[in-house]
């Protein structure tokens, strides 16, 4: 569990939550380590993991040069663009209280949307597999391949606000990212939470959870 540094935050008017995708509404470190436990066995992996994980950038390289360099590191996987796209969804491990807080914000009347990078196709496949498809509606997942604009770019931020229909100070967004998730989110106006994973990277001076089940305390639903 992370502390908060404050206690609940009052989003008297809150009316959505958004959130980002990779890292924060599923773990990719995990699934890349599944992911690669699975293409090269137990003890090969475990050696190889940390190089990927630098080299993917938590999915922020660019994929070409991330698919380029499997290719000449692991030359077995080659494509790896292809087994990547193919394999990756299925190695997510859905958290179970994340479709329990996403049902509790949606009966409570709070919108839920998703801003994330990446290709549509790819992102909307990682959604269904960590069991968070159902509690968004299709026009209020925006993916950067689809919209043209990647965050941190404030314009990503305001085609979400736009999409909802609501002003800034409306939409809370939750990410893991210290600059594209919170300092955009904040940059474009937006109240931003930051879900830290264990090892990673914490913002001072903004909301922290460590776990879904501490989102509703500090949102005081």
């Amino acid at each position: 569990m992370v502390a908060n540094f404050s206690p609940a935050i009052p989003f008297t008017a809150l009316k959505a939550v958004a959130f980002d995708l990779d890292d924060t509404l599923f773990d990719r470190r995990a699934a890349l380590g599944l992911l690669f436990d699975r293409w090269l066995g137990p003890a090969a992996a475990a050696a190889a993991l940390p190089e990927v994980l630098e080299h993917d950038g938590g999915g922020h390289a660019p994929r070409r040069e991330f698919h380029a360099w499997l290719d000449e590191r692991f030359p077995a996987l080659a494509p790896a663009g292809l087994r990547f796209r193919r394999d990756f969804p299925g190695c997510i491990v859905p958290d179970p209280a994340l479709p329990v807080l996403l049902a509790r914000l949606r009966a409570a009347g709070i919108r839920t949307a998703v801003l994330s990078n990446g290709s549509p196709a790819l992102q909307r496949a990682k959604l269904r597999a960590c069991g968070a498809e159902p509690f968004f509606d299709r026009s209020d997942v925006l993916i950067s391949g689809g919209l043209g604009i990647a965050k941190p770019d404030p314009r990503a931020f305001h085609a979400l606000l736009e999409t909802l229909g609501l002003p800034a100070g409306q939409v809370l967004f939750v990410g893991d990212d210290p600059s594209r998730d919170i300092a955009a989110a904040r940059a474009a106006g937006l109240p931003a939470c930051q879900l830290v994973r264990p090892g990673r990277e914490r913002v001072a001076g903004v909301p922290v959870i460590g776990s879904w089940a501490e989102l509703p305390d500090l949102i005081a639903l």
